[in-house]
């Protein structure tokens, strides 16, 4: 491996990206040290807020949140599996499970590079 790339995490950190889910959903995804949040202009502008970890090859990518609570007890964590992998400037990210069977197992997110815009 050549220590001139950057490491999975520092690239997600350092870009703007933006997401499309293979149900269609899409939005900017914003990564930043442990946390990530997903905005989806689909779904009445929908901001949700995972932790996530990279496994130690950066092979596997594991979003956690709180799942709220409607019971009135603890509220439980939602864990999802991603395998995540480069192609060209794209990340794509497979589930391999989710605790809350909310998606299906091959759910994919692809995360795609902003083009850095000026704002002048």
């Amino acid at each position: 491996s050549a220590c001139s790339n950057p490491s999975v995490k520092e690239d997600l950190q350092e870009n703007n990206w933006e997401f499309v889910q293979s149900d269609g959903t899409s939005g900017e995804i914003d990564f930043a040290n442990d946390t990530v949040i997903f905005s989806s202009s689909d779904i009445l502008t929908m901001t949700t807020g995972h932790q996530y970890t990279l496994n130690e090859d950066e092979t596997e990518i594991t979003l956690t949140r709180d799942k709220p609570s409607y019971t009135g007890n603890e509220s439980e964590k939602v864990v999802m599996k991603y395998t995540i992998e480069k192609k060209d400037n794209e990340y794509l990210l497979t589930l391999i499970s989710d605790s809350s069977e909310y998606f299906e197992k091959g759910f994919t997110i692809i995360l795609i590079p902003q083009e850095l815009e000026s704002t002048s």
